[in-house]
C-alpha cells in the first residue's frame, strides 16, 4: 500500500483526499518550529481514518542531551494523540546538513538511548535511513522495523540494510498526490495483505527482462479484477524464472 510522509513544508493536507486517493497511511514529523502543522496533519489524519505514525529528525550532532530532550518534546507533542504508537527516528544527519555531523560522536548509542525513551513510554519505536548512511554513521543492523529510502520508482518491498529487510520502502522523493504537494512516496504492506496468501505465478524466464513491463501491467488489471492488489516483482524464485507476486483478499 502506499503511505506518505509530511512535514511543516507539506502543503494543501487533506487526508480525506489522500484516503480517497488510496493512501493508506500517513507518517507526520514533529517539528517544534512548526508545532500548529504537525497537530492539524495528525487530527486531520485520524478524523480521516487514516493510519498515523510520526516521524522525530535526529540531530547528532547536539550530542546525547539534545537527543534526550528531543525525544522527550517528541512523545509530549504525541501524548494528546493515543492513536499513534509508532515513532521513526530520522537517521540522515551528516556533512552536507546545517549544523553538520561528521559521524564522529556516539551515533549508535544515541540511537539507542532516543529508541530506549520511546518504548519506555509504550512506543513502537523504527528506524528511517539509507543503506549509505548507516553503513557509514551506524554500521550495527538493528532488530526494530527498518524504513529504507531507495529511489527506484518500484512499489515492492525489495530492499534492506544486510539481513536487515525493509518493512517500509520510501520509493520516490517530494512529490504531489491529490493536491497535496511536498510529500514523499512510500510502500508498505498493510494488515489485510498480510492476512492473505500471496499468489504466485511463475510468469516468464528470468532472461526475458524486456517482457516484464508487459506482465506487470497485466498482473494489476488480473489482481484488480479480483479484489486484489498487484504487489510486484519479487526476486527469483525457481532457477531460471521471476515471481509475479499478487495478494487477493479473502
Amino acid at each position: 500500500m502506499i503511505a506518505i510522509d509530511c512535514s511543516n513544508y507539506t502543503t494543501g493536507f487533506d487526508a480525506h483526499a489522500l484516503s480517497d486517493a488510496g493512501v493508506g497511511r500517513v507518517i507526520v514529523q514533529l517539528v517544534n518550529e512548526r508545532i500548529d502543522t504537525h497537530i492539524y496533519q495528525i487530527t486531520n489524519a485520524i478524523e480521516a481514518g487514516v493510519e498515523v505514525e510520526a516521524y522525530v529528525y535526529q540531530w547528532f550532532s547536539g550530542g546525547h542531551e539534545f537527543i534526550r530532550q528531543r525525544m522527550e518534546w517528541a512523545i509530549e507533542q504525541l501524548s494528546y494523540f493515543p492513536e499513534v504508537r509508532r515513532i521513526w527516528l530520522d537517521c540522515e544527519q551528516s556533512q552536507s546538513d546545517n549544523p553538520p555531523y561528521d559521524g564522529s560522536g556516539d551515533t549508535l548509542g544515541m540511537i539507542r538511548e532516543a529508541m530506549k525513551i520511546a518504548e519506555d513510554r509504550g512506543f513502537e519505536v523504527g528506524i528511517y535511513t539509507g543503506a549509505w548512511w548507516w553503513s557509514a554513521y551506524a554500521g550495527e543492523e538493528l532488530g526494530c522495523p527498518l524504513w529504507l529510502a531507495q529511489y527506484d520508482g518500484i512499489q515492492a518491498l525489495d530492499c534492506g540494510i544486510g539481513g536487515w529487510k525493509a518493512e517500509m520502502k520510501q520509493y520516490a522523493g517530494i512529490g504531489t498526490i491529490a493536491g497535496v504537494n511536498g510529500i514523499d512516496f512510500n510502500w508498505y504492506v498493510g494488515e489485510d495483505e498480510m492476512s492473505t496468501s500471496p499468489t504466485v505465478i511463475k510468469a516468464v524466464n528470468a532472461d526475458a527482462f524486456a517482457l516484464l513491463a508487459t506482465i506487470s501491467a497485466n498482473a494489476a488489471a488480473a489482481a484488480s479484477q479480483q479484489d486484489g492488489q498487484f504487489i510486484g516483482i519479487a526476486s527469483p524464485g525457481e532457477p531460471g524464472y521471476t515471481d509475479i507476486v499478487v495478494r487477493v483478499k479473502d
